[in-house]
This record gives C-alpha cells, structure tokens and sequence, in this order.
C-alpha cells in the first residue's frame, strides 16, 4: 500500500513538472473550480481576477500556443474551453480551470472561435469559418470531450444558450443583416430581434443574464464608437447602459446585477464592472492595462 502511494505521489510530481497529465491525467479537484471570477484575455494568455481586480494570476496555455482567445468557464466552474492560435491555425481547446489537462478538441484548417458552453457542461457552441474567400460563417456544436461535431446553423456567429438550453442567441452574418437573432437549441424557428428592436439596432455579441430574461449586447453606433446595452429576451426595452467610448463585450456577474465590459481608453483596453441598478462604474485594470473581459465565472 505504502508503495502504492508513493508511485502516486511520484506520478503527480512529474505530471506538474512536465506541465500536466494530458488529456488522460486527473480531472480538476473541487478546489481548482472557479468561483465569482472574471476570465479576461491578458497579453497572449488567460488571466483570472476577483471582480474587484485583485488576487489576478495567469493560466499556462502551453509554450505552442500563440495566444489565447474567448476564454469560456464551465457551468461548474472546473473547466475552461478557449480558442488556441498555432502557427496561423484557430482551434478549441479545454483545459482544466487551474490551467492543466489541456485537450484540443478540432484540428482543420477552418477557424474556430467563440466557444460557449452548454448548460449541462457536456457540450460547446462555436463559431465555424472556413479558409476559401466564399466561406460562410456558421454555428457548430461539439461534445466538451472532442466528439460529435455537427454543424447547426448558417450565416450566425457569437451564439450562446440561454441559461434553460432551449434557445440559442447569436450574432447574424452573412445572408443575415446584422443584429441579434433567436433560434431553437436545434437551429429552428430563427428569428430576429432586430425587426423588433428598430433599424437602430445594429447590435453583436448578445449574452443571457442568469435568469434567461434579458441580453446583454454591444451596439455599433453611426460614429463608428461601440456603446453596451440590454434588452428584454424578445427585443423589447432596449436600451443603452455604457454609451461611447468604445465599451463592449458584456458579460453578466452569476447574480444578474452587474456587468463587466471592456472600455478601449487612451490606446489602453481596460475592463470596468457596472452595477446596473445605480450606474456605478469601476475600473478593475491597472493603469496601462490591455485585457478583455471574456466570462464571469459562476
């Protein structure tokens, strides 16, 4: 038994020398879980932060890597997918939520972005573009393990499922005008929010609040800045939050009552928490900062 134990012990100390166990090794412990914490793209890599900025850390994506973009956290907080540059190659990745296991889910000549997990943490929405000058843009799904890729929708980007995974938000592309649009979690029944919300409702990037009643969005405005905004689920009540100033890329805190954002600000990208009742803005980014705000974990 005492020798059980100590090849154990042996074969962990190696896995964290060697940079983790690879797609076979352990699975993250509850502890490595993530909680309340922003995921923002920080230089090349993932950082992780408190919603107030401190207790910050960086993630290892691997010495191959390029850099890392849209990091995603996991339901349960254990997980990261992210999407991986490689020598001018774009594919999912997950790893674990202290930066170990890494496993690569697509390897194809096609850029693969956005992911966005399934409520039930078993799957991944992303973005598909192929690499010929027609390619379309479409939404694809994949099993959080690499397996049963299929394709869902056309001409859509930026999806994400609602909190219940019975719809799916997403940005339209293509054939598509430009706005946020509804579809089944089966890509049925597409609709568009935008004939709802008015022609001034040139908006990208919707996310779900926690409750599945309101999405969160950056619009394009006429001079060319970017401003946040939220709007019912049906695309009633829309409304601007953070005008200006190049502010986008909402994402909601677990609880529903702030949002975090990224502010483009004197040639700096700093990300800023809103609580959305009062108005209250705060800087979370040191001076010089270049980061985006990407997910807030649960």
């Amino acid at each position: 038994m005492q020798h059980s134990r100590l090849l154990s012990a042996l074969a962990l100390f190696l896995c964290s020398l060697l940079g983790g166990c690879g797609a076979d090794g352990p699975g993250p412990s509850e502890d490595a879980a993530l909680h309340d914490r922003l995921v923002v793209e920080a230089g090349s890599g993932i950082g992780i932060m408190a919603p107030d900025g401190n207790q910050r850390r960086s993630l290892a994506i691997g010495s191959d890597l390029e850099q890392a973009l849209s990091p995603a956290v996991s339901p349960d907080g254990r997980r990261i997918a992210f999407t991986g540059l490689k020598t001018g190659q774009l594919d999912l990745y997950v790893m674990n939520a202290d930066g170990s296991g890494r496993r690569q889910l697509t390897n194809d000549l096609a850029q693969e972005l956005d992911p966005a997990w399934s409520p039930d943490g078993n799957s991944l929405l992303f973005s598909w573009t192929g690499t010929a000058p027609s390619s379309p843009t479409m939404l694809a799904v994949i099993g959080a393990d690499g397996s049963g890729l299929r394709e869902l929708l056309l001409d859509g980007r930026g999806g994400e499922w609602s909190p219940d995974g019975r719809r799916v938000a997403f940005t339209g592309v293509g054939s598509r005008a430009r706005g946020v649009y509804l579809m089944g979690a089966d890509g049925s029944n597409v609709t568009s929010l935008r004939e709802v919300c008015g022609s001034e409702c040139d908006d990208v990037a919707p996310r779900w609040s926690p409750d599945g009643q309101s999405l969160a969005f950056t619009r394009l405005l006429p001079d060319a800045t970017e401003a946040v905004g939220l709007m019912r689920a049906d695309g009633t009540g829309a409304r601007l939050v953070l005008p200006g100033l190049f502010t986008a890329r909402p994402v909601w805190s677990p609880d529903g009552l702030r949002l975090a954002v990224t502010r483009l600000v004197g040639g700096t990208a700093r990300i800023y928490v809103v609580t959305l009742e009062s108005a209250d803005t705060v800087s979370v980014s040191p001076a010089g900062a270049w980061e985006f705000v990407s997910d807030w974990a649960p």
